[in-house]
């Protein structure tokens, strides 16, 4: 299965929203989940110009993220990585340098849990750097394997409309119909290309205007 159509979430980004992603889990965890993000699919390394910065954003990670239990002030953006920041803290976001908790114990069964990601981009990024990436939620459990649902918001804060997202599997290649996201500040949206432009700004650095979750095409 794959989204129907591209689609902005809601609240993704610098806004005080709680309801923008969700994962949920069929069985009970030994230990609350992690957000965390990876150059690919093998979800070794975090090498990729995205976590290593430039010189205009002083050699740090471009994307941030936040496990949330309440919606957290609209400039969320973190400065540094932590290790395992708590929820409604955040942290940039590399590999096993950087990474969010998303739950202050371990879920049970169908419990969910919620986050947001933002990105900010520095003058100095090249259109030949590598800012591709792959966003994980890692689990650990002691009982039968948990089937992991993941959902964005397409209704409001306050009426969420759950839209189910399709991740990759760690360790495999994309696959069409995956689920990816695109910052971008131009392009050509659902009724469109279905194309995303980002472009880097001339001073300083910019949040993206736009954040879209699409399918993986080859």
């Amino acid at each position: 299965m794959s989204l129907s159509n591209p689609f902005r979430p809601t609240g993704i980004g610098q806004h005080a929203a709680m309801n923008v992603f969700k994962a949920s889990f069929s069985e009970d965890l030994s230990t609350p989940p992690q957000l965390h993000a990876w150059d690919d699919y093998l979800l070794l390394t975090a090498l990729h110009k995205i976590f290593i910065g430039t010189t205009v954003n002083g050699g740090k990670p471009l994307i941030g993220g936040i496990g949330l239990a309440e919606a957290p002030a609209a400039d969320w953006f973190p400065t540094a990585k932590v290790v395992g920041a708590d929820v409604d803290v955040a942290s940039l976001l590399m590999g096993d340098e950087g990474f969010c908790v998303l739950s202050e114990e371990a879920p049970v069964a169908e419990e969910e849990v919620f986050f947001n990601l933002d990105y900010k981009i520095p003058s100095d990024l090249l259109a030949s750097d590598t800012i591709g990436h792959v966003v994980s939620v890692e689990y650990q459990y002691t009982g039968d394997a948990p089937v992991v649902v993941w959902h964005a918001n397409a209704g409001t804060e306050e009426t969420p409309n759950w839209i189910p997202l399709f991740p990759g599997i760690e360790g495999s290649a994309p696959q069409p119909g995956m689920t990816v996201i695109c910052p971008c500040d131009g392009g050509e949206g659902d009724s469109g290309t279905q194309t995303y432009k980002l472009t880097i700004p001339i001073s300083g650095q910019k949040y993206p205007d736009e954040i879209w979750l699409m399918n993986y095409a080859v």
